[in-house]
């Protein structure tokens, strides 16, 4: 073999056994000539490009994007990046005015001066169209990152709501914005602060926004090597940031952070057979299920809703309590610890328990009736009377994680009130049940129970 295909050979392998390079397109809109200009975007976006380097990124920078042409042009551009490497990863960061309408976010390029409304579609980036494009790509995992969370005239002018609007994330995507939804950023809403010490605390008289520069300043440390390549390592450096920035503003601006995995719903299946050990019991060919029978086997473990609606998951205690106060669906594994999951499966609150969208066809949360006698049945004596839990504890609206390995807890869809319904528990050791009245915004399990009428063939023997 000649010294130069070895040295070609050796060049071959070498490229396909290196890692696959994340991919990243940063984008900062600061030079603004319609509304008020963000001095810091331009920085944010420069400090996002460097340290996204520093880790490993193929980055492309792009600066005051004056018009949708060059902002759908690079977008463009990045999405076949990620189309042409289906075993890489991407990343998406704007800094820039951002707005809502219609539960629709858009990212306002430079130039834009929309007279009506009806003009923004056209002359800003809908982020609803970078989810559909996003939705078609194969790849592991996409992060999508807004510092878009600023004051703006138009917000107000147009009668709109403040910040950006709650986003339901394609699959394996997680987005990051630097507030809540409807929210705007600490900086926005405080203009005057009580002293300088003060300001530098919050980062006022920093050349990044607050955000960006806790994401920066981490992204700089080491062992951040998994950030936008694994779904678990992006997630948990996310919420450090997020609770970072919420500690040290106080809870004034708190980034909101939401990721969807491609899973399906995991549901045991009932047995369409039931062997009966006595032939004279059953004169008819079919017999209706009992409760213990057309519960699920064990509890509701999904992300999404039957339509294919994500969930919400709720990382930080900020985030649970928002979704408790607004009245939104979310879920969270306990202790927000994914390993969790197998033993324990995942934590809803009450607005995705009896979210209309349900869970799966045929199936639904039991009514507290149900409950009930289906505790009664556990009664009676039976050798196939059983009830299988695990003690996963549960989540307070504020988003404390309590009694874990002593409570086992299961959202009923009956409500009590306009904030709080009724949920039934089993303690252990003790091995008591009861039915309690609980806040909609707590975090329980899920099982689900087959519609009522559901019947299955009996075979005698």
């Amino acid at each position: 073999m000649s010294s130069r295909l070895l040295i070609v050979l050796a060049f071959f392998l070498q490229v396909h056994a290196a890692p696959c390079q994340p991919f990243a397109l940063v984008i900062g809109a600061g030079d603004y000539l319609h509304l008020r200009p963000l001095d810091r975007a331009n920085a944010d976006a420069k400090a996002m490009a460097d340290v996204l380097k520093a880790n490993g990124f193929e980055v492309t920078l792009l600066l005051n994007p004056k018009n949708t042409l060059q902002l759908d042009s690079a977008v463009v551009k990045f999405l076949r990046q990620l189309n042409d490497h289906p075993e890489s990863t991407g990343l998406i960061y704007f800094s820039g005015h951002g707005i809502q309408v219609d539960s629709v976010n858009f990212l306002i390029p430079t130039d834009a001066n929309p007279a009506t409304v009806t003009d923004i579609p056209t002359s800003c980036l809908s982020v609803k169209h970078l989810f559909e494009h996003l939705q078609k790509l194969s790849n592991r995992l996409i992060l999508v990152i807004l510092d878009s969370c600023h004051d703006n005239s138009l917000s107000s002018e147009f009668n709109m709501p403040p910040g950006l609007h709650e986003m339901y994330p394609p699959k394996n995507t997680i987005v990051a914005t630097s507030a809540m939804p409807n929210r705007i950023t600490y900086e926005n809403r405080y203009t005057k602060l009580p002293s300088t010490a003060t300001a530098i605390s919050v980062g006022r008289l920093d050349k990044n926004h607050f955000f960006s520069r806790k994401l920066t300043e981490t992204l700089q440390k080491k062992n951040v090597s998994g950030f936008g390549v694994d779904h678990d390592e992006t997630r948990k450096l996310l919420n450090r940031v997020s609770n970072m920035v919420s500690l040290n503003t106080n809870g004034l601006e708190t980034p909101w952070i939401s990721a969807v995995y491609e899973e399906p719903v995991v549901i045991p299946p009932v047995p369409e057979i039931i062997v009966i050990p006595k032939p004279d019991v059953f004169d008819s060919t079919k017999v209706p299920l009992t409760y213990l029978q057309r519960l699920a086997k064990t509890n509701l473990d999904t992300r999404t809703f039957a339509n294919g609606d994500p969930i919400p998951q709720a990382h930080t205690e900020a985030e649970w309590a928002h979704a408790s106060r607004a009245g939104l669906p979310a879920w969270t594994y306990f202790d927000n610890d994914s390993t969790t999951n197998a033993t324990h499966g995942k934590l809803y609150n009450y607005y995705a328990a009896t979210d209309p969208r349900g869970f799966a066809e045929g199936w639904n949360v039991p009514t507290k009736e149900e409950w009930s006698a289906l505790w009664k049945e556990l009664e009676l004596p039976s050798d196939s009377n059983h009830f299988v839990a695990t003690p996963t504890g549960f989540r307070e609206p504020d988003g404390k994680f309590k009694r874990r390995g002593k409570t086992a807890g299961w959202w009923t869809r009956s409500a009590y009130s306009a904030s709080h319904t009724y949920t039934t528990l089993t303690m252990v050791p003790e091995k008591t049940r009861s039915l309690l009245v609980v806040n909609k915004g707590a975090g329980y399990s899920i099982r689900l129970i087959r519609s009522p009428g559901y019947s299955i063939k009996i075979t005698k023997r």
